[in-house]
């Protein structure tokens, strides 16, 4: 019993420490928080692989990706297919 229990105490760290690494002070978004609610373009990859530009309101910045309404509908990008954010002049 005392072999198998040896074995699940033991922690393998392969030379890594096991502190995690430290926090940073105050949250960090993907795009300002000035920009939601204002006018903005879009440049992504569409699932066919072709370059698409959309031009919108910013709604939201999620964790998944930019939320745009454009012409009244939501939209929901993934951050892995966007390529450039801009934001418009007023």
């Amino acid at each position: 019993m005392s072999e198998t229990s040896e074995r699940v105490a033991t922690s393998a760290t392969y030379g890594l420490a096991d502190t995690p690494l430290p926090r940073r002070n105050g949250s960090r978004g993907l795009l300002p928080a000035t920009w939601t609610g204002r006018g903005v373009r879009l440049s992504y990859v569409s699932a066919d692989g072709n370059g698409v530009d959309v031009s919108g309101k910013l709604l939201d910045a999620c964790a998944f990706g930019p939320v745009l309404s454009v012409d009244g509908a939501r939209c929901a990008i993934a951050w892995e297919a966007v390529r450039v954010v801009e934001l418009n002049t007023d």
